[in-house]
């Protein structure tokens, strides 16, 4: 009778723990990467955009290439005005870009359109693997590194948004830019 009663004790606490588990995985930003990941395999536009605030990723992108443009610009010593009111145009111009080119890799569509990440990512109908290489979170933000393909890394942040995590932003555009000038035929 002793020995059924600790297995029934055990049982219910093997119980309990999956189904805590269960419970709490999906609250995790590690769920929002999975989910995003069989977003892209699958092709699914509308779930890659619950998983990515894909406003928020194009505006720092398109933000972060204009200033690398102007510190181009600047460095060529070109006129300070003409240099800021080239950055806006290009931050305008690049995030249409990015948005095309983010929902054609999605969407497999388009594929032979050389686009800005045409250079960076690899074909989304070539079987890659999006691989999650480290994360971390802490209260409602969290960074995570993720490989895309054999040579690429992006660096992502993560905001916890309406209780569910959400891609916020791309933290290593200038690198992912640097990358794609020294070897444009990146795949």
């Amino acid at each position: 009778m002793k020995r059924l009663l600790i297995i029934l004790i055990v049982l219910a606490l093997g119980v309990t723990a999956g189904v805590a588990v269960y419970l709490w995985f999906p609250t995790t930003p590690i769920y929002s990467l999975r989910q995003m990941r069989d977003a892209i395999q699958t092709h699914d536009w509308r779930a890659f955009t619950t998983q990515v605030d894909v406003d928020s990723v194009l505006n720092s992108a398109s933000l972060d290439l204009a200033a690398i443009m102007q510190e181009t610009m600047a460095s060529k010593h070109i006129s300070k005005v003409l240099t800021k009111s080239m950055g806006a145009l290009i931050a305008i111009k690049v995030r249409t870009s990015l948005h095309e080119d983010l929902r054609d890799w999605v969407m497999a569509e388009n594929t032979g359109r050389k686009g800005i990440l045409g250079s960076l990512l690899p074909e989304a109908t070539s079987g890659f693997k999006l691989r999650l290489k480290t994360i971390r979170w802490w209260g409602d933000k969290g960074r995570a590194r993720v490989a895309v393909g054999p040579d690429t890394m992006l660096e992502l942040e993560l905001t916890k948004q309406e209780g569910a995590w959400r891609v916020s932003r791309v933290l290593n555009v200038r690198e992912l830019y640097e990358k794609s000038r020294t070897n444009p035929s990146t795949k």
